[in-house]
Parts: C-alpha cells; structure tokens; sequence
C-alpha cells in the first residue's frame, strides 16, 4: 500500500486451531539528515485489534513494540479464532510511503 496522512486497515480472519499469529509490516523511509538522531524521517505504527473493533486508528489489543525503526512485527501466541484487523497508523509521517505487511497464521507445533 502507499500511506500518506490518514490509518489505513484490511481485515483477515484466524482460523480455530491456530497455535501463534505473526503480523509483520515494513515501508521505505526517505534517508535521513546525516547525523540525525534517530537516524529515520517517517514512523509508522502497528496495531492488531479483534472484535469488536476499536474505531480509534492507533489502538489495538496488540501493538508493535519494535522501536523507531521501519520494520514492524506483532506475535501472538494460540490467538482466538475470529476476525481480526491490522492498523497500520503513521505516528510521524512527512512523506508518501509504501508499506507492505504479511499476516502469517501457524497450525499445530510452532518450536
């Protein structure tokens, strides 16, 4: 996808049975001022909510906790089976990004 100013979401569903939930979103950040601490322009977040879905686009019942960096990942261990969403929410964004996110559900043993 393309992020400018507003959240951006899709939808997808976790089947019964599923044994962890990987959600992993990354986007190409412009190069930074040398020096510049920290060392990115644009922050983008992610956010994993279930039903019933929050309206708020920067609240989830998951959030990634992966720093300022441009790579953001939610793991969920045995998720309930339903529907969930992914919000992808621009903390600080400046520019015209894209982003691509992968939702990855596990069946059976996950060691």
């Amino acid at each position: 996808g393309t992020m400018t100013t507003a959240s951006q979401t899709f939808d997808f569903y976790v089947a019964p049975g599923t044994t962890r939930l990987v959600v992993v979103m990354t986007y190409d950040d412009p190069a930074a001022a040398p020096g510049a601490n920290p060392a990115i322009v644009d922050d983008l977040d992610l956010y994993i909510d279930d039903e019933p879905f929050d309206p708020s686009p920067n609240v989830g019942v998951w959030v990634s906790n992966s720093g300022i960096d441009t790579v953001e990942h939610v793991f969920v261990n045995a998720p309930p089976s339903g529907n969930y969403r992914v919000k992808i929410h621009p903390y600080r964004n400046l520019h015209s990004l894209r982003w691509g996110c992968v939702v990855r559900t596990y069946l059976g043993d996950t060691t």
